[in-house]
């Protein structure tokens, strides 16, 4: 009788992580993204997967899910991720995290490698602006210290 309400729990997820996705994109629809997220992750939580990274525990969860399943994370995933690159609630490592699991469920999805893709250059030319800016103070620090203490060699 075990695996019989396995199925049913599972069948019954599913329909609830379905009802989720529909129900976030209604809330994109009215521009409510950061409530719309809730609903993704809400989803993505109910097929399983309570973290971000894909750990043995979500990869059990992973392969344990229908074919139906898997495109439905993978959805529910790449449409998290979109919101976590709107300015409206900005993440772009949560971004490319949840692009990671929509394509480790759903190889196909073409979206998320845009997504992807989009996240990753968006998110190094924010890396390379703030080691810029770092660079930059530290040469002013330079500069000050040897303003200050002219005698010295180094510290």
């Amino acid at each position: 009788a075990a695996p019989m309400i396995q199925a049913v729990t599972h069948e019954s997820r599913r329909s609830q992580a379905k009802a989720l996705k529909e129900e976030g994109n209604d809330l994109v629809r009215e521009g409510r993204k950061r409530e719309a997220l809730l609903k993704y992750e809400k989803g993505i939580r109910l097929l399983g997967f309570p973290t971000y990274e894909l750990d043995e525990e979500g990869q059990k969860a992973l392969e344990g899910q229908t074919q139906d399943g898997r495109e439905l994370l993978s959805v529910l995933a790449g449409n998290a991720a979109q919101m976590y690159m709107d300015p409206s609630c900005k993440d772009l490592g949560r971004a490319i995290e949840r692009c990671n699991l929509a394509l480790q469920a759903n190889p196909s999805n073409a979206k998320a490698y845009f997504r992807r893709a989009t996240a990753a250059l968006e998110h190094v030319d924010n890396l390379a602006k703030g080691t810029d800016a770092l660079l930059a103070k530290g040469q002013a620090d330079i500069r000050k210290f040897l303003q200050l203490d002219p005698g010295s060699a180094a510290g």
